[in-house]
């Protein structure tokens, strides 16, 4: 007996529409609101507590608040680049997304039966999920918080280590200059009395000999000198222009000296750029190291 097998249907007419069930919907992809005032609404969408939204300020919330939040980090690190800059962003970005987390938090417990034992299995869940919202947003800020500070410890340990390295290049020629001085005769030692004072509110320089003067000297030697060193008199204590030798509190108002000794080379180097800047004061010689 021979099996009965379904005949294959027509094929429609090559000209007509494809047979499509008129209770079947035609679905296209939903491309969302395309106008600001759309998109803004949009954005609020299951926005009934924001905390996982990433909105930096929420309706409920105060942008004065806000920008302290953002202005007290800044002020605390004071960052000095861009990537230090990226870093308090943020860190403090996280620091106000924990604290609306943690009011969060706060809010949902006091709506809650003062007993824990009276909280219905929906207390419990509503609890535990803001606990666990508040916790998320504590290791986010904790996470940016290590990176803020491994660069701040970075930044530190570099400047430690190129004072570090500048002193001990000090010490080292210190005692190549000793031992040169040792040697050298008494006409080839070039040395600047430098009197600072502050009077009136306005700080003088003078120097004795003078730049052109000592110039002029060493023009008829047979030879430049090796160094020469400048011994800067505070008598009235170290004024706000010579802040780069860091007085402490002491010197900044009682008499003191300073010796600075530099090859005579970069002495001539040092007077060109000093006189560029007004007032005529003498400045520090680190910039001689970065060259």
């Amino acid at each position: 007996m021979q099996d009965l097998l379904p005949s294959e249907p027509p094929a429609p007419p090559p000209d007509s529409e494809p047979l499509v069930p008129k209770h079947v919907p035609r679905f296209r992809r939903s491309t969302g609101p395309r106008s600001p005032e759309g998109k803004a609404n949009s954005s609020m969408n299951r926005l009934s507590h924001g905390c996982r939204s990433q909105q930096t300020i929420l309706p409920d919330e105060d942008p004065v608040e806000f920008q302290a939040t953002i202005d007290d980090w800044f002020e605390a690190y004071g960052p000095q680049d861009p990537v230090a800059a990226r870093l308090v962003e943020e860190t403090a970005l996280a620091d106000w997304f924990l604290r609306r987390n943690r009011k969060r938090l706060d809010q949902t417990e006091r709506r809650l039966p003062p007993d824990a034992w009276d909280w219905t299995e929906q207390d419990q869940k509503r609890y535990q999920n803001f606990l666990r919202y508040k916790t998320t947003a504590e290791r986010s800020f904790l996470r940016a918080f290590k990176e803020l500070e491994a660069n701040v410890r970075r930044d530190a340990q570099d400047a430690l280590t190129r004072q570090r390295a500048l002193s001990q290049s000090a010490r080292i020629f210190m005692r190549w200059i000793r031992r040169t001085e040792a040697i050298e005769s008494e006409d080839m030692k070039i040395r600047q009395w430098v009197q600072v004072e502050r009077k009136g509110g306005r700080t003088s320089t003078s120097c004795y000999p003078s730049n052109e003067q000592i110039q002029k000297r060493v023009a008829s030697f047979p030879k430049p000198p090796y160094f020469l060193t400048r011994m800067l008199n505070f008598p009235l204590g170290v004024p706000p222009e010579y802040s780069w030798a860091f007085p402490d509190e002491v010197q900044q108002l009682a008499g003191c000296t300073a010796e600075q000794t530099m090859f005579y080379s970069d002495w001539l180097r040092a007077i060109v750029r000093e006189a560029a800047h007004p007032g005529g004061h003498l400045g520090p010689t680190d910039w001689l190291f970065d060259d």
